[in-house]
């Protein structure tokens, strides 16, 4: 029987979160179990739990309880569902994290990095780390995406689709009805906010029946911010873009 390890975001409201929550439940119907060893590994970043109570057996379920133990004596074939420079995070610094310490290990067969970028240009910091071979192969989720990462990594990716497993009847819009459009994302320039306030404005600047709610966090530039600040600060770059 082979060994397979899966370290990702299976716990919090991120996209790669609800991504890697749709693969376990794919890996937890059709896998063959009789050929194959599934085991988990979280990353928690996060203090609230956004999985579904489905998600939290399947995490209970597969979820791997010592993995430096499990290392040293098991070979095993890693996927790390993340952002490529999470590889150097270890169990010096995150006990549950070992994430240095499964590619490394002399038992990991292939190690398979799964990642999504939205630009036609790989980051510099990621090139570095693929550029030394810390890992074999790549997962990205769409055909552009395969052609970006394969002719400026170097590496072979494989082209694996996120799943969708929560589907919602449409309803008919009644009338004098107000028609929402809803954007959740971090706030940064890749998300493309800029694009969708220009878009917003242009196309219904004068139509009192259509409103955009944006649900958003500057997590990576706000420190020491209260969220007044946040607040005012992307108020200022949303009015700035019209």
């Amino acid at each position: 029987m082979q060994n397979i390890i899966y370290i990702g975001h299976f716990k919090d409201a991120s996209g790669y979160a609800n991504a890697a929550r749709g693969y376990l439940r794919l890996l937890d119907k059709y896998l063959d179990h009789s050929k194959y060893n599934l085991k988990i590994i979280p990353i928690n970043f996060e203090k609230e739990d956004y999985s579904k109570d489905q998600d939290k057996l399947l995490i209970q379920k597969y979820l791997l309880n010592d993995p430096l133990e499990f290392i040293k004596k098991n070979k095993y074939f890693l996927f790390v569902h993340c952002l490529p420079n999470f590889n150097n995070i270890s169990s010096k610094e995150i006990k549950e994290l070992p994430i240095k310490e499964c590619i490394e290990n002399t038992n990991c067969i292939k190690s398979v990095n799964m990642v999504a970028w939205e630009t036609d240009k790989v980051p510099e910091l990621w090139k570095q780390i693929y550029q030394q071979k810390v890992y074999n192969e790549l997962i990205v989720f769409c055909d552009w995406n395969k052609e970006v990462f394969e002719s400026q990594t170097g590496l072979k990716a494989t082209v694996v689709y996120h799943p969708v497993y929560d589907f919602y009847e449409l309803s008919e819009r009644k009338k004098n009805e107000k028609f929402n459009i809803f954007s959740m994302s971090q706030w940064q320039y890749r998300k493309g906010f800029d694009i969708l306030v220009r878009a917003y404005y242009q196309e219904f600047h004068d139509h009192d029946d259509v409103e955009l709610f944006i649900k958003t966090y500057r997590s990576e530039t706000s420190k020491g911010f209260d969220e007044e600040t946040e607040r005012r600060i992307i108020v200022k770059e949303i009015t700035d873009y019209k």
